[in-house]
């Protein structure tokens, strides 16, 4: 069956990790910042960094020079701008590296593409769409927040706790696969979670669980 959307969805861990921003220019300023957000270290070059870029510092480290390839080694992850003029070689370097290489502007010349994302106890929902506005991604990620994340967040949590339990008693993939599609089922479609000891909820399924 063919896929509409054929981007599969990953999450990039970058807490500790480095990553690179090729430019000061503004339109990669609330990108650095979300980087630095999600805990990594991150550097750009560039000799005069806009003042949004600049206002990163001192969280951001600030190179006043163009980029060299052998600035990219332990990186993992290499962001251009559009001004970038030579693409293909910062391209080339980061691969050379190891490095994911993102050129927002240029989904061809990316290993990834980045959306917006919200997250909540154990589940994160990310928003991606080909030329979506950033403001527009993030408004959708929110409001999948609000009717998700709040709703169901208590269970997410709960069936996080549970899984070593359910791993044990069920020793067959296939009767945790079923358990578990059953009890999200049922969980989605009649519980009231505010009143819900979502724990002891998941136990006492487990308990009366054939398959």
């Amino acid at each position: 069956m063919a896929s509409l959307f054929p981007l599969l969805p990953a999450f990039l861990d970058l807490t500790g990790r480095a990553a690179v921003l090729l430019s000061g220019e503004d339109s990669l300023a609330p990108l650095g910042r979300r980087l630095l957000d999600c805990g990594a270290g991150v550097t750009v070059f560039d000799r005069a960094p806009s003042e949004a870029m600049a206002a990163l510092g001192p969280a951001a480290r600030f190179v006043a020079r163009r980029w060299r390839s052998l600035d990219f080694a332990g990186v993992a992850l290499v962001v251009a701008g559009p001004d970038e003029p030579r693409l293909p070689r910062a391209r080339a370097a980061a691969r050379a590296a190891r490095a994911l290489f993102y050129a927002p502007h240029d989904p061809a010349a990316s290993d990834i593409a980045l959306g917006e994302a919200v997250a909540g106890g154990a589940i994160a929902i990310g928003v991606i769409a080909p030329g979506l506005p950033a403001e527009v991604g993030m408004a959708v990620a929110h409001r999948f927040e609000q009717s998700a994340l709040a709703d169901f967040g208590g269970f997410l949590q709960a069936a996080v706790r549970a899984a070593p339990l359910v791993e044990s008693r069920l020793e067959s993939v296939d009767a945790r696969a079923a358990f578990w599609r059953e009890t999200a089922r049922v969980a989605f479609e009649t519980i009231s979670v505010a009143a819900t000891d979502w724990d002891a909820w998941i136990a006492a399924r487990l308990e009366g669980f054939t398959h």
